[in-house]
C-alpha cells in the first residue's frame, strides 16, 4: 500500500467573444499597428487537500488440475481461480510449492482528502469537510527497471486482454481484470488496458474526528473493492505448478469531487 497526494489541478476555460463593427460606424483613420490585447488570469484559491491510500498489489492463482482432458472453465465457483492476493511460493529448490497471501486479502481504498466550504476560505482555521473522489485506472503489463514491458518468460506467458477470454486453446494463460465490476476492456496499446468507468469512494469524517496540520482527515472513509479475474483456457491446461510472476501492474487516476 502507498499514500498518493495530488495537488490540485487548475483548469481554466477562456470564452473569445468576436468584435463586429459595421461599416458605416468605422472610423476614418487607420488604426494603430500591432494593437496589443493583454489577458490575465489568476488562479483560484483552494483549500483543498487530496489523500488516497490504494491498493498496489493484485494477485491470483489458477488451480489447475493434472488431467489434462478436464474441459473445465476456469472459475472461483469451480475452485479453479483462487482470489484476491493469493500467489504461489516455491520450496526446497522448487520440489515444494506453498500458497501465500501478498499484501492485504482484500483490497482497500482509504480515502483522507479534505477541502473547506467556500464562504470560510477566510477564517484562520475553518472547518474541514471531507471530499469524495473518483478512481481512474489503467492496467499494464509488468515492466522492468527501464519501465519496458517485461519478456513473456518473465510473466510466464500471460497476456493481458481486453475482451472476456475464453476455453479455447487459443486464450490459455489470457487474463482480464475488473475491479467493482468495471472491467479493464479499453485498449490503450498492446500492453495497457484501461478500466471501464470510474469507481466513486466516500468522503472522510474529517468534521467529526478532525484533521492533521497537513489538512487530512485523521480518519479515512474506508471502502472495500471487488476484484474481479477472467482466465482463459480450461483447467485441463494448467496441469504444471509454477510459481506466480507479477503479469500486470495498475496505475491510478485520482479526481477530486467538489465539496457538498
Amino acid at each position: 500500500m502507498f499514500k498518493r497526494r495530488v495537488r490540485n489541478g487548475l483548469c481554466v476555460a477562456l470564452t473569445c467573444a468576436m468584435l463586429s463593427i459595421s461599416a458605416s460606424a468605422a472610423p476614418e483613420t487607420t488604426p494603430t499597428a500591432g494593437t496589443d490585447v493583454w489577458l490575465s488570469v489568476v488562479p483560484r484559491p483552494t483549500q483543498e487537500r487530496i489523500s488516497v491510500t490504494v491498493p498496489t498489489v493484485i494477485a491470483f492463482v489458477v488451480n489447475g488440475t493434472a488431467d489434462e482432458t478436464g474441459d473445465e472453465a476456469v472459475t472461483v465457483e469451480n475452485d479453479g481461480l483462487l482470489i484476491p492476493n493469493v500467489k504461489v511460493e516455491g520450496a526446497d529448490g522448487g520440489n515444494e510449492y506453498q500458497l501465500v497471501t501478498t499484501g492485504q486479502s482484500s483490497l482497500v481504498v482509504q480515502n483522507y482528502s479534505t477541502n473547506v466550504r467556500e464562504e470560510d476560505m477566510d477564517q484562520e482555521n475553518p472547518t474541514r469537510y471531507g471530499i469524495k473522489v473518483t478512481l481512474g485506472a489503467t492496467v499494464v503489463t509488468a515492466q522492468d527497471e527501464d519501465g519496458e514491458p517485461v519478456g513473456p518468460e518473465q510473466r510466464a506467458d500471460w497476456t493481458l486482454t481486453g475482451t472476456e477470454p475464453t476455453t479455447a486453446q487459443a486464450d490459455f494463460k489470457k487474463v482480464r481484470l475488473s475491479l467493482d465490476g468495471k472491467a479493464f476492456s479499453k485498449r490503450v496499446d498492446a500492453n495497457t488496458y484501461g478500466m471501464d468507468g470510474e469507481i466513486e469512494v466516500g468522503a472522510a469524517p474529517s468534521d467529526k474526528y478532525g484533521w492533521t496540520a497537513g489538512g487530512m482527515s485523521k480518519r479515512p472513509f474506508e471502502q472495500e473493492i471487488e476484484l474481479g479475474v477472467e482466465v482463459g483456457g480450461t483447467r485441463g491446461m494448467y496441469g504444471t505448478v509454477e510459481n506466480s510472476v507479477k503479469a500486470a501492474q495498475i496505475v491510478w487516476n485520482v479526481r477530486a469531487l467538489p465539496l457538498e
